[in-house]
């Protein structure tokens, strides 16, 4: 028997109703029961929080393949499907297969596959519709660059599409109504406690910095009233132990650029920051990891 480590740390229940749905949309696939041959799973949620990792850690349990892609203001159905190119190797025209595609395939292929997109509301309005009978009982793509070629989720298969949304981002589009109903499936994650977060921490890095959250902490909860620009995620505390732990000689810089000059504006909000930081003596804190 195989056991495979989870790191995963959950903030209410999101690893494991996902899972639930997952294991039950298998058993009715494979027992040629009434099944969805695709779901959708939307996941939003401040930048940094862990939407990403979450996805990485469910593939890790069912140990099958995971194909991701990255949304933008310029992703278009091709990007994510395929797209003729010229072959390197003799100068003909080839299909070179996406993500999406090749998503399709394993499906059929192993059974159950995930295709991720991150910043799915990234992508034009119009772009997100080509895919709305791909989530829809057809289970089906039509290539926008083929026009003579579907490609189909095989009955007894099943591939989950998941899009993770960024909150407070500007500049990206909402989903079209139409691709937004085709996920029935909607998860929100918020900033974790204090000390769930202390626990992600230290499954990562194995380091229990209580002052660096605590300043996180701190800084969401300021955002808002004293209008600084961004907000620390979980990740973003992970690189910081991280880079403190490479070199502690540079804890000082580390510090001013990761932190100071990320979340503030201006000069009262750096004095602001910088003061808390004092008080929470992270510097030394941040000294003391490895020991």
């Amino acid at each position: 028997m195989i056991i495979i480590k989870i790191n995963y740390i959950q903030q209410t229940n999101e690893f494991t109703s996902l899972v639930s749905i997952i294991r039950t949309n298998l058993y009715l696939a494979r027992n040629k029961k009434d099944y969805y041959k695709t779901i959708g799973y939307l996941l939003t949620g401040e930048s940094g929080i862990g939407k990403t990792y979450m996805i990485h850690e469910v593939a890790k349990l069912f140990n099958v393949k995971l194909f991701r892609d990255n949304g933008t203001p310029r992703t278009n159905r091709i990007d994510l499907e395929g797209y003729y190119t010229s072959d390197p190797e003799n100068g003909n025209i080839i299909f070179k297969k996406g993500k999406l595609i090749l998503a399709i395939e394993e499906a059929n292929t192993s059974g159950f596959c995930i295709y991720l997109i991150n910043e799915i509301n990234a992508i034009p309005e119009n772009e997100q519709i080509g895919f709305n009978e791909l989530l829809d009982f057809q289970a089906e793509l039509n290539l926008a660059c083929k026009s003579d070629e579907t490609y189909r989720v095989n009955e007894g298969c099943f591939l989950l599409i998941i899009g993770t949304m960024n909150l407070n981002v500007s500049g990206v589009n909402q989903l079209q109504e139409s691709f937004d109903y085709r996920f029935p499936l909607q998860k929100n994650l918020t900033y974790p406690t204090i000390e769930v977060e202390r626990k992600i921490i230290k499954a990562i890095t194995g380091e229990d910095v209580l002052e660096l959250v605590e300043v996180a902490d701190m800084i969401r909860s300021s955002r808002n009233s004293f209008k600084l620009s961004k907000s620390l995620g979980t990740r973003e505390l992970i690189r910081i132990i991280i880079l403190c732990k490479a070199n502690k000689n540079i804890i000082h810089d580390i510090v001013e650029l990761s932190i100071i000059n990320k979340v503030c504006n201006d000069v009262v909000q750096v004095d602001l920051v910088t003061e808390y930081i004092k008080s929470k003596k992270l510097v030394h804190a941040l000294k003391k990891i490895g020991e």
